[in-house]
């Protein structure tokens, strides 16, 4: 159990980490859209390779929320907060994101 809080504590300091510096596109798709990244992490909290959305959208509007969300990965990190929870590696070291369009 605790060691799963742990890792619910590392996903939440990477979304929150992302979500600090991530650009929304303004009603770039419809209100609640919501797309999913992932990624995957070196031991460090750095990004290695490139995020990769999932569920490719096939509207212009949520292409550029998922290419926004996904440039956000990138530019935030590195996760380096991840250090303090480096025994569970094995279970960050790929991460998926939700992104959600605001109301």
């Amino acid at each position: 159990m605790a060691q799963d809080r742990a890792f619910a504590d590392a996903v939440r300091y990477v979304h929150d980490k992302v979500t600090a510096c991530w650009n929304v596109p303004p009603a770039a798709a419809p209100a609640g859209t919501i797309v999913r990244i992932r990624l995957e992490l070196d031991r460090d909290g750095g990004v290695t390779g490139e995020p990769i959305v999932l569920d490719q959208p096939l509207a212009l509007g949520i292409a550029r929320l998922a290419e926004s969300a996904r440039r956000a990965v990138i530019r935030c990190a590195p996760y380096d907060g991840l250090k303090r929870y480096g025994a569970l590696y094995p279970r960050w070291r790929e991460i998926i994101l939700n992104f959600r369009q605001p109301d």
